[in-house]
This record gives structure tokens, C-alpha cells and sequence, in this order.
């Protein structure tokens, strides 16, 4: 077979229509030429149909404009031009091609028309629509989970943020959304500065995660932020760039210290817990005492301590009101029409609340054993009240029994009478003193209020 170097219009048209993408040949009119099986097989119908069809009028009408316009500066810049668009199959799908044109040449060196060629693009349309819509959801449950992303460029230490990296950092939104590393950590607080120039010397350096915890300046005050990043090298390995996301915890922060400071507190007053309960059993439960009465006496003080820390447990360890703290005290000694109770609206602190309630105890257990709450006709006047004046304010309670037996000083103090003359003065940091008169039991407190017992 002897190849000669001229292809006649039969090889081409075979060449052509062996091609699997549609191809095309113009003339100066615009008119085709030429079309191969692909082409056809895009548009439908025969040959001569597909060579006389006007190509706007299967394009979409959102491309139409842009195309007709980039077409008409293409044929007249007499060079090769690349466009894209969507055009409608003859199934009615509509597709995305690339067509690529360039001129064609007469023996003579005249300008003929053109000749083209589509390739389907559709594919990778979808995967950059795709693409695009992937990185607005990122953005979106980014800027809804209330971060901010950030790069850098490793060589020159000079990056770009989202614009809510601005809310972040307290200022206005504004179009420049670049600036440098020494622009962010100039913005950090100067307790927090070394340790994040160390972790982004300690990532850029040695590629190391970048997680930190940091306070940052703002004009509305100073604010928590979390970072993490992570370094992005080269294929040769070479460090590229740094990136990463930031996001606020002050809440969490300030969550975290009211939990410690919950802790502390919480350790501190089971110590306190501790001792009173070792204070109490060392004092009921001694060899000279009978078994059942030091068992009584023991699950009595117990159960007013626990009363005490149930009062105070409803009112989250807050100040508590003075009435209430009593009446929960004197209920389960019986007959509350007994007692008279008497003073002003007033909360006192929990430790208060508790050194007051085991009095408060003591005293209604020795008038029902033996004083006023022993007989019929036996009452108790609780009052208490403060000083009106300015300094250091002043509270007073007043135990005072009538009605019952006789009374008369014993010959030594018992445990109930030491806790409340000397535990609850000791603990109030006060005065206390109790009386045996002949017309009944009388307990006189004399303690400084605390402020937060103050209402």
C-alpha cells in the first residue's frame, strides 16, 4: 500500500466519523460544512438535518448570550478559541461541551472557515459544582459552629482568615482579610504570648499539631480562644503552608473555674462535715454514758446536722432565711404551737445556717426532756434580730423557755450545754451564754453577721 502525503476527503470523513466526539467544518457563512457521526448522533435526526442545524438553537438560553459574544471575537481574531456551554442532546439532557475551533486555510492561503471539535465536560462540571457546594456547607457549619479558618505561608509568615476570624477578635469586618503571624500574636495576651510563640515555632519548625489554649486582647475585654492547626508540606517535604481553625471557649473556661472553685468548696465543707461529726461523737459517745441514751443523743445531733444540709442543699448552699433554718430545727420535737417565733426577714450564711440549727437542737431536746416542752403548758420564744447602726453589723437570738418545771443550774455542763456556749460562739466567733433561771432554760447569742447572711 503506498502512502501518499495528501488525505483525500474520504479519509477524512472516515478519520472523522471514527472519532468517538463530534466534529464540525464552517465555512465563511457559518454554515456547516461537514459533520461526523458523533455530531449527528448528538443533535439526532440524519446528516443533512445535523448540517443544517443552527447550533443556538440547542444551547441553553443561560449561556446563549456569553457564547454568541466569545464565538464572534474568537472567528474574528482568526486564531484558535476554546468555549464552553451547555447544550441540549437529542434525548433532551442537557450537556456540558468544550468545543475548540481554528481556522482554516485555502491553497492559496485564504481564510475558508473553520474546523471544530467537543469534547463532554459534563463530569467535571458536576464535580466543581459539587466541589463549590462541599466548601459553602464547610463554610456555613464553620461559621455556625462559630469558627474561623486561617492559612499561612510558611516562607513569608503572611496569611488570609475567614471574615468571622474578625468577630473572634472583636473588630469590624473589613475586605482585607490577610495580615501576618506577628499581626495575631500581637493581639494575644501577654501571660499567653510565649506559650503560643513557642507552639508555632514548635509547628513550623518540627511540623508538630498545633493545639493551644490562649486569652486574646479585645476592645470588650479579654477572651478565650482554642486553635488547632497542622503544617503542609511539600511533596519534596519542604514546609508549605499552615493552616488551621479557631474558635472561642470562654464559657467553657469560665465553666471550668466555677466547677474548681465548686470542688474546693466541696472538699471544704466535708472537712467541715468531718470535724463536726468527730466533735459530736467524741462528746456523746463517752464510757460514763449509758449506750442507748449516747445512741439517741448521737442519731438526734446527726439528723439536725442533716436536716441543716437539706435546708441548705434546696437553697444550692446560698443564704438561707433565719425562720426557715428554725422552723426545720424545732419540727420534729412536736408541738409547734409551743413556740413563738419572732424577727425580720433575714438570711444568714450556710455556715451560720448550720451552727445555728445544732443550737437550735440542743435546746428544744433538753426543754422536751426537761424543760418547758416537757409539760402542757410549757412554751419557748425564739426572737432575733440586728443592729440598725452603721459597721459591723450584729446579729442576736434569744432563747427563752416558761411554763415548765422548776429549773435549777446543773452540777456540770453537759455536751449539748458546751456546744452551744463554746462550739457555736467559736464558730459564729461571738458570744453565747445560757442560763438556768428558775422560770426556765435562756440562751443569748451575740455574733458579727456576715455580709452574705445580710438581706
Amino acid at each position: 500500500m503506498q502512502v501518499t502525503d495528501r488525505i483525500t476527503a474520504g479519509d477524512f470523513r472516515l478519520i472523522a466519523d471514527s472519532a468517538p466526539v463530534p466534529m464540525w467544518v464552517t465555512d465563511l457563512n457559518r454554515r456547516r460544512s461537514f459533520v461526523n457521526k458523533a455530531y449527528v448522533g448528538f443533535v439526532g435526526g440524519d446528516y443533512a438535518d445535523a448540517t443544517a442545524l443552527d447550533w443556538r438553537t440547542i444551547i441553553h438560553p443561560e449561556d446563549a448570550a456569553r457564547i454568541t459574544a466569545e464565538s464572534t471575537a474568537g472567528e474574528a481574531s482568526l486564531g484558535t478559541f476554546t468555549l464552553e456551554a451547555r447544550y441540549r442532546r437529542a434525548d433532551g439532557e442537557w450537556r456540558w461541551l468544550q468545543s475548540v475551533s481554528q481556522p482554516r486555510w485555502g491553497s492559496g492561503g485564504e481564510h475558508d472557515g473553520f474546523i471544530g471539535v467537543a469534547h463532554d465536560v459534563t463530569e467535571r462540571h458536576e464535580a466543581e459544582a459539587s466541589l463549590r457546594q462541599s466548601a459553602e456547607s464547610l463554610r456555613l457549619a464553620i461559621e455556625g459552629a462559630g469558627m474561623a479558618t486561617w492559612e499561612a505561608d510558611l516562607r513569608t509568615a503572611r496569611g488570609r482568615w475567614s471574615p468571622n476570624r474578625f468577630d473572634l477578635l472583636g473588630y469590624p469586618r473589613t475586605d482585607d482579610h490577610s495580615g501576618s503571624v506577628d499581626d495575631w500574636l500581637a493581639r494575644v495576651h501577654p501571660d499567653d504570648e510565649g506559650i503560643a510563640r513557642d507552639a508555632v515555632a514548635r509547628c513550623f519548625g518540627q511540623g508538630e499539631p498545633y493545639n493551644i489554649d490562649y486569652r486574646i486582647r479585645r476592645p470588650d475585654g479579654i477572651r478565650w480562644l482554642q486553635s488547632h492547626g497542622s503544617r503542609i508540606d511539600y511533596r519534596d517535604g519542604r514546609p508549605s503552608r499552615f493552616v488551621g481553625v479557631s474558635f472561642d471557649i470562654t464559657e467553657r473556661k469560665t465553666a471550668e473555674a466555677r466547677q474548681q472553685l465548686l470542688i474546693d468548696e466541696l472538699n471544704h465543707r466535708v472537712k467541715n462535715m468531718l470535724a463536726i461529726v468527730q466533735g459530736i461523737a467524741h462528746q456523746t459517745l463517752k464510757p460514763d454514758v449509758d449506750p442507748l441514751a449516747a445512741r439517741a443523743a448521737f442519731e438526734g445531733r446527726l439528723a439536725a446536722l442533716a436536716a441543716a444540709h437539706n435546708l441548705l442543699t434546696d437553697q444550692h448552699w446560698s443564704p438561707v432565711p433565719m425562720r426557715r433554718v428554725i422552723e426545720e430545727t424545732i419540727a420534729p420535737h412536736g408541738r409547734p404551737q409551743a413556740f413563738r417565733l419572732a424577727g425580720p426577714d433575714l438570711l444568714v450564711a450556710p455556715k451560720t445556717a448550720v451552727s445555728i440549727a445544732l443550737a437550735i437542737h440542743e435546746l428544744a431536746t433538753n426543754a422536751v426532756k426537761y424543760g418547758a416542752l416537757s409539760v402542757a403548758q410549757g412554751s419557748v420564744a425564739v426572737d432575733w434580730s440586728t443592729n440598725a447602726g452603721e459597721g459591723e453589723q450584729r446579729l442576736r437570738m434569744e432563747w427563752r423557755e416558761r411554763g415548765g418545771p422548776s429549773v435549777a443550774a446543773p452540777a456540770r455542763r453537759g455536751f449539748g450545754t458546751r456546744m452551744i456556749e463554746r462550739g457555736l460562739a467559736a464558730e459564729l466567733n461571738g458570744t453565747v451564754s445560757v442560763t438556768f433561771a428558775a422560770e426556765g432554760v435562756r440562751c443569748v447569742v451575740d455574733a458579727p453577721l456576715p455580709a452574705e447572711g445580710r438581706g
